[in-house]
């Protein structure tokens, strides 16, 4: 393997690696905003919850895409 190659590949891993921390430094945030906004909206509790997982996910998706933009 070429130098070039080496030193892209470390590049790589190396942004991994900073993406990974930053997603154990935010998971336990991230999930106590969750359960805080489903306290929040507690009506959440007595809908169907295929429904509700399935708004929640597209909700998030869209979130994320938002996010992922800037």
């Amino acid at each position: 393997m070429s130098l070039e190659k080496l030193l892209k590949q470390k590049e790589e891993l190396e942004s991994q690696i900073k993406q990974a921390e930053i997603a154990e430094k935010n998971k336990g945030k991230l999930e106590r905003i969750v359960i805080k906004l489903l306290q929040k909206h507690s009506d959440l509790f007595y809908c169907d919850v295929a429904t509700v997982e399935n708004n929640l996910d597209n909700a998030m998706a869209a979130i994320a895409g938002n996010l992922s933009n800037h």
